[in-house]
């Protein structure tokens, strides 16, 4: 028997846990600065995942090691959300290393004089500590018969999109396997094969009380917690489960949960 759950890949660009973006434009042209924010709002509302707001305080530009100073009096970071600080240039050099743009002469990557123009920008991601979560340098051709304001807010809406593309976790949905060998869980894992996952969930819970020792219950309480979205609580109950019998189903439904929380696993 089998549960469907819903769960989240962790995306190719990470930013922690966060589900809030709080966006710092440093460097960028003028005519993309007022528009940077709504450009970015309008790209994460795509992939439904971030909310966004803006951050007028400076923040430094130069990372200094893994962590970029914060000022924690301008500059207040909430639990679930990471800052984002973005600095955009037409034709410059990026480093990720020192997160930082420098004007460059216009060469590619074989030496050679690059005939299009290029507008590089520069994304850092910060948590609430100052830790660097992501540093990245992406550019796009700014084509056009000339550098013009059309085609430079083109460019980096392209680069909004792409970023905004890696960084969203993709929901897809997984056929978790109950443990059926307890024949006293039998009716209750049956509720929730037909949906009813909320009350099978309490009656397990119930069940559990009764049974504290019992692995198959203890996982089938972790498989109906994951079930429910409650990503925390569903690992501390798989690690319960793992602890009390070692099954190599525990261990696939753990990983997948630890994926989507964002923890390593011993």
């Amino acid at each position: 028997m089998r549960l469907p759950i819903s769960t989240l890949e962790p995306p190719a660009i990470a930013v922690g846990r966060a589900r809030t973006l709080a966006l710092y434009v440093g460097e960028a042209p003028g005519e993309l600065r007022g528009r940077l924010a709504d450009d970015l709002r309008a790209a994460l509302a795509v992939r439904g995942y971030f909310s966004l707001r803006e951050v007028l305080s400076p923040v430094a530009p130069v990372v200094e090691g893994e962590r970029l100073p914060l000022d924690a009096e301008r500059v207040t970071l909430a639990a679930d959300e990471a800052l984002l600080r973005l600095d955009l240039a037409v034709d410059a050099s990026c480093d990720a290393e020192t997160a930082s743009l420098r004007p460059a002469t216009l060469q590619s990557a074989t030496g050679e004089l690059a005939a299009v123009p290029r507008l590089v920008m520069m994304s850092v991601g910060l948590d609430k500590s100052g830790r660097v979560l992501m540093r990245r340098c992406d550019e796009e051709p700014v084509v056009s018969a000339a550098v013009d304001v059309d085609a430079v807010v083109r460019a980096a809406r392209a680069l909004l999109g792409r970023l905004t593309s890696g960084m969203a976790p993709r929901e897809r949905v997984v056929d978790v396997d109950f443990d059926t060998s307890d024949g006293g869980q039998s009716q209750i894992l049956e509720l929730a094969a037909v949906g009813n996952v909320a009350r099978a969930h309490e009656e397990l819970r119930v069940y559990l009380d009764g049974h504290p020792l019992n692995a198959a219950a203890t996982y089938n309480l972790a498989v109906l917690t994951h079930a429910l979205g409650r990503t925390q609580a569903a690992l501390t109950l798989y690690d319960r489960a793992v602890g009390l019998a070692h099954k190599s189903l525990y261990e696939r439904a753990r990983a997948l949960c630890a994926a989507e929380a964002g923890v390593e696993l011993d």
